[in-house]
């Protein structure tokens, strides 16, 4: 596992006027995370990163707060191995989904955009979805997913989209510890248009 990202990296993208943002740790992996662009791509900047900011940050939080010395220690670090992994393969999207349930009714699915954003789903059909509107997830605007979405900005680190992905698979299914690390998670490769 990475996810310990040392440098931000800024590139321009063809054809508009778009720009690509992301964590990475050297520039070869920052350009295989742009193949999320849609489009070649120019580097614009690469900048080191501050002790305040960043995967180390986001991993020190989630320290301070015991999560990797709990029961949720595994399920968060398999869910930060599959989103690392994920990022570097071009449209790729993370699927979990728990147990039994069929992955339409439980799933999450992770995707990184074509600005470098995160675009979070989450295809259940559960009535305990109270907690999540706290964490600004709403009703998703696909009309396929019937569920709860979010987006996050560029630069969020894959330790944060991690820890939400828990929270809100908790919140809406009451998902118990061990039960991610359980099961396969799965990368989805979409066709191309």
């Amino acid at each position: 596992m990475r996810a310990d990202a040392t440098h931000r990296y800024e590139f321009d993208v063809d054809g508009g006027r778009r720009t690509f943002e992301c964590l990475a740790r050297t520039r070869a992996e920052a350009e295989k995370i742009a193949g999320h662009a849609g489009a070649p791509t120019r580097l614009r900047a690469r900048v080191r990163l501050g002790d305040d900011e960043g995967d180390a940050v986001a991993r020190r939080h989630l320290q301070g707060r015991g999560l990797l010395d709990n029961a949720w220690r595994d399920d968060l670090i398999l869910l930060v191995d599959v989103l690392d992994r994920a990022r570097c393969i071009e449209r790729a999207v993370t699927a979990i989904w728990v147990g039994s349930a069929p992955p339409e009714e439980t799933a999450l699915l992770v995707q990184t955009m074509e600005d470098g954003s995160w675009s979070l789903h989450l295809r259940e059909q559960s009535k305990r979805t109270g907690p999540l509107t706290k964490i600004d997830w709403e009703r998703c605007p696909d009309a396929h997913c019937r569920g709860l979405g979010a987006k996050r900005p560029p630069l969020t680190s894959v330790w944060s989209i991690a820890l939400e992905g828990l929270a809100a698979l908790t919140a809406s299914i009451g998902l118990r510890p061990g039960a991610l690390s359980a099961d396969p998670i799965d990368l989805v490769l979409p066709e191309r248009a």
